[in-house]
């Protein structure tokens, strides 16, 4: 409020207000009873209110939260539902002779309210299309080159070699200009233009996990004199783990998906694994030598499946938003979550034929913006492909393309327990080997191929055996799993 501080000072007998302009105290502090000063303030309070009432009024998530930036990133919480999950599992166990048990069980979990960002005010969606500032924005570029103005000039514009990117970069795109007491400009500013993106989080998410697992466990019979004191624990899971987002939580990647339906873009998760079989077992050999090994193999982990984006301005939304949801870099029409390795298959054949579809059905073709425009009288579907304004290609996969590769690792432990001063101290010297039989393994969580459609080494249209570089191999040891062989000493006392 201009003018006045909201710092009150206080003086005994008097309440005072620093900051104060009144010229009839110079010292800059009113008395709080000073006439019209009250009026003043309850005026620009009134005046501040209705402003940011009415400029929020239309926001679907309430008012004035947003008044001040127009926006938010943060992924803010207007609804908050603690998230939780339930199991139910049935199973049935045998004794297969005595100290070994056989158990089959069938798992389901159910995880509910996982948060889920997306950006309530839609901008650039295609039902926000604003004609006003569209046909400024044509406006703007086609006086630029002398051209007519509106429809008229744009086959001008064209024979100037103007791009869709320079009608963008006028407004008839998407973008983020909405300020206090300014509008967004842009041709397609939102559901409410004098706000920009609302990126909140909605506990909407959902997961479920099924599996099949089968478990043997206890003593088996020793072999002679050879091998004694055996222990076995073997295990085998048949699963799916899906869900609406990669770790069952929003993160920024998660949030340029499906933002008028979240739950729509649901599949097999990051950490996924149809086959997941182990073994570990302890048994010791003539002499005290124990020997201590973990056998582990898991089919691969899935991928999405995604066009990449062009050039991310504001032209975006008519290269890759094939939903009309405003968001861009979508997902290749006509797959899910997880798909690659999973529903569509992996390799050369599986991913070309999923291009190929994309190249022939969707590729050089309007987007929903792009529609949006022909359907204002605007342009023309041909003005706006020789302008640029459709869906590019994708390169196909090479020959050879590699899948997402499993996971194979044997690590051992060798040890000899010695007792010493009448059995009250026990050293254990121990050579243990990680990766024994050094399988190369590759596409680790966290580092698998790339699911974005570029055709570049790493992606899963540009890997062939020779360029893959992702193999594990970063550390060693018991904390790196399945990278390249190493081997460790080691010494236990125990007393």
């Amino acid at each position: 409020m201009t003018g006045l501080d909201a710092t009150a000072q206080v003086t005994p007998g008097v309440n005072w207000i620093s900051g104060c302009s009144d010229p009839r105290f110079p010292g800059g502090a009113c008395p709080l009873g000073t006439p019209g000063l009250m009026e003043a303030i309850f005026a620009a309070w009134g005046a501040y209110r209705t402003a940011s009432q009415a400029a929020s009024a239309s926001f679907p998530s309430g008012p004035t939260i947003f008044e001040i930036n127009r926006s938010t990133t943060f992924g803010a919480l207007p609804d908050y539902r603690t998230p939780y999950a339930w199991q139910f599992n049935i199973g049935l166990q045998r004794e297969l002779r005595p100290g070994l048990v056989l158990s089959v069980d069938y798992v389901f979990n159910r995880g509910m309210n996982y948060p889920l960002e997306r950006d309530f005010n839609r901008v650039g969606a295609a039902d926000t299309f604003n004609m006003a500032n569209a046909l400024a924005a044509m406006n703007a570029v086609q006086a630029n080159l002398g051209c007519p103005l509106g429809p008229a000039g744009v086959n001008c514009a064209i024979a100037s070699r103007t791009t869709i990117e320079a009608y963008a970069a006028n407004g008839l795109g998407f973008g983020e200009s909405a300020a206090l007491g300014t509008p967004n400009f842009f041709a397609f500013p939102g559901m409410n233009p004098d706000f920009n993106h609302m990126q909140l989080t909605s506990m909407s998410g959902r997961s479920s996990y099924n599996a099949l697992q089968v478990a043997v466990k206890g003593r088996l019979p020793s072999i002679k004199t050879l091998i004694r004191d055996w222990n076995i624990l073997a295990s085998y899971s048949l699963s799916r783990l899906e869900a609406a987002a990669d770790d069952q939580f929003s993160s920024s990647s998660e949030n340029s998906v499906n933002n008028d339906n979240p739950m729509a873009f649901f599949g097999p998760t990051n950490l996924d694994r149809t086959h997941i079989f182990s073994v570990g077992n302890l048994f010791r050999v003539p002499g005290g030598v124990r020997l201590n090994s973990i056998w582990r193999a898991t089919t691969a982990l899935p991928q999405s499946v995604f066009v990449p984006r062009m050039t991310g301005s504001g032209a975006e939304i008519f290269y890759t938003d094939y939903n009309g949801d405003g968001t861009t870099g979508d997902p290749l029409p006509g797959t899910n979550r997880g798909s690659y390795g999973r529903s569509l298959g992996c390799g050369a054949v599986a991913i070309n034929r999923a291009i190929d579809r994309y190249n022939s059905t969707t590729a050089g073709h309007l987007t929903p913006a792009g529609q949006a425009l022909v359907n204002s009288g605007l342009f023309t579907p041909l003005q706006l492909q020789t302008l640029g304004a459709v869906a590019p290609s994708v390169p196909r996969a090479p020959a050879g393309q590699v899948c997402l590769d499993s996971f194979i690792n044997t690590d051992v432990r060798i040890s000899r327990p010695i007792k010493l001063w009448r059995e009250r101290i026990t050293i254990e010297p121990a050579l243990e080997l990680f990766n024994l039989f050094n399988v190369a393994n590759y596409d680790m969580p966290g580092n698998k191929l790339l699911g974005l459609l570029n055709g570049a080494p790493g992606s899963i249209n540009g890997t062939t055996p020779g360029t893959r570089s992702n193999r594990a191999g970063f550390g060693g040891g018991s904390f790196s799993q399945g990278a390249p062989r190493s081997w460790q000493l080691a010494l236990r006392i125990t007393f």
